[in-house]
């Protein structure tokens, strides 16, 4: 990454766009815009870097789940990405075949994990049933999980939206 000034030219405002021509490392220059009201706000006559967003849908990048471990680049508040990572396991537990935020180690019953970020976050799971059935659940993880500060942080919603998908029986 350049220095912007080293590597920018034709730089104006228009409103709160900045525009510029920046230069690739091929030396091509290519026209550019950055809406600065997503970083910067004025605070008493100063600028001030606007802090992001806490919902994890605003303010990540890079989705992965691994066991049931999620991992995410977070937005922090210096505008910089930083990884984090947070062990779903630790919050969440099976309650007869469906996910539930009351206690801990979901992943010793469930199978089939998966993320789904294409309209949302959202936690796919096939848990047991006590009676041998494998149920299938989903939790919308943008309604507990936020960002603070750059790191993924799980919230305990006590009131709110319904945030799970019907569950439903799997061979």
């Amino acid at each position: 990454m350049d220095n912007f000034g080293a590597s920018a030219q034709d730089v104006f405002l228009d409103g709160t766009i900045l525009h510029a021509l920046l230069c690739t490392k091929g030396g091509v220059w290519t026209k550019s815009s950055l809406d600065l009201d997503f970083f910067v706000a004025a605070d008493g006559g100063n600028f001030v870097f606007r802090k992001p967003h806490e919902s994890i849908l605003l303010s990540y990048s890079c989705f992965s789940l691994q066991k049931f471990v999620l991992h995410a680049l977070c937005l922090g508040p210096d505008g910089r990405f930083y990884h984090s990572e947070i062990d779903l396991n630790n919050y969440w537990a099976n309650k007869r075949g469906a996910l539930n935020s009351d206690n801990k180690d979901v992943y010793c019953t469930a199978r089939s994990v998966r993320l789904d970020t294409s309209k949302g976050v959202f936690l796919y799971a096939e848990l047991a049933h006590y009676d041998g059935r494998w149920l299938a659940d989903s939790i919308d993880l943008s309604v507990c999980i936020v960002n603070h500060g750059g790191k993924l942080v799980f919230e305990r919603q006590l009131v709110g939206p319904v945030f799970r998908s019907s569950s439903v029986t799997m061979g």
